[in-house]
């Protein structure tokens, strides 16, 4: 019988576990699941944007999917979640980036914003006490799914262009067909890196 799309995205998603991970997160630890088959699900729940709960309604209506991951029977859905907390970020970011090839990736976006460091209020910070400095966050993210595909934390205030431009020379960014960015990416160098150019206020849209 012909394999379903579904059925060869788990067994992907299984080969792309068995790639970067161990096979248990504990040597010591039960060996009822596979570490492997525990995140295979998490990553087959970010493709299809699946629950936790979701997905173990999926895998226990679907002999398919269970054989795709050689499950004898299917994991709470709150062990899945317990597996995944254990992820080390390197690991995680391997795996989406691996699992990211897995979905095609039409329109992607990337925006930042700034984290404090203190517990001030806003009062304070606005009235008292400028701040100087603070964590900036910028994250791609693809439209459809809202997957988190690339992040990038540093001190802030700076230059987004920059930021994307060095995201783009380091290959945390996937290839897409539109990168949806406001102004503040559009600055000099970034020409090239730009797919979808951002729309000046009285302008009109380039074909």
């Amino acid at each position: 019988m012909k394999e379903t799309k579904k059925e060869i995205v788990a067994r992907k998603c299984y080969e792309i576990c068995k790639k970067v991970l161990p096979r248990y997160s504990n040597k010591r630890g039960p060996k009822k699941y596979e570490f492997w088959q525990l995140i295979a699900m998490f990553l087959y729940g970010i493709v299809y944007n699946l629950t936790y709960r979701d997905l173990e309604e999926e895998f226990l209506v679907s002999e398919v999917l269970r054989k795709a991951l050689n499950l004898k029977e299917v994991p709470h859905y709150s062990t899945i979640c317990k597996a995944v907390k254990r992820l080390r970020e390197e690991d995680l970011k391997r795996l989406l980036e691996e699992s990211a090839k897995l979905v095609k990736l039409d329109i992607l976006a990337v925006d930042s914003t700034g984290l404090r460091e203190d517990n001030a209020s806003y009062y304070y910070a606005k009235i008292r006490k400028k701040r100087k400095s603070w964590i900036k966050l910028t994250l791609v993210v693809d439209v459809e799914s809202q997957v988190i595909l690339a992040e990038d934390v540093r001190r802030g205030p700076g230059n987004d262009g920059v930021v994307l431009r060095e995201m783009f020379e380091r290959g945390d960014i996937p290839s897409c067909d539109v990168l949806l960015a406001d102004s503040g990416y559009d600055c000099r160098g970034n020409e090239e890196i730009a797919v979808f150019r951002p729309i000046r206020r009285g302008c009109s849209v380039e074909n």
